[in-house]
């Protein structure tokens, strides 16, 4: 997951670019009109406004144009990565569920069929 948290944006400055993720299937298809509807948009903007916290997958193709102003747009970006993490030195329902614990030696029931 990713995201961007504007701290400061000036007026007139650019936003966040998104790239329709569709794209490598629309290879026969006719050209967009420029004035499409959003969804049929080859790119959407997400405008930069102070406060606001955008959050996207991280797979998908963005891009921010250089700022046009001389204010300074201030922006953090963030990346979010969720770990799950199993103790095997202490039972765990996940782990056990999963494949339940033997001990050394013990044979495996389902190949002793």
């Amino acid at each position: 997951m990713s995201g961007t948290y504007y701290v400061r944006t000036p007026r007139g400055c650019s936003g966040l670019k998104f790239e329709d993720p569709r794209l490598d299937r629309f290879m026969a298809s006719p050209p967009r009109k420029a004035r499409a509807r959003r969804e049929n948009q080859v790119w959407v903007t997400v405008p930069a406004e102070q406060g606001k916290l955008v959050l996207f997958e991280s797979w998908l193709r963005h891009e921010v144009a250089p700022n046009p102003t001389e204010a300074e747009r201030i922006s953090i970006v963030v990346q979010l990565l969720v770990v799950l993490i199993a103790r095997f030195d202490q039972p765990n329902d996940l782990v056990q569920r999963a494949a339940p614990r033997r001990e050394v030696g013990e044979p495996d029931e389902d190949r002793a069929r």
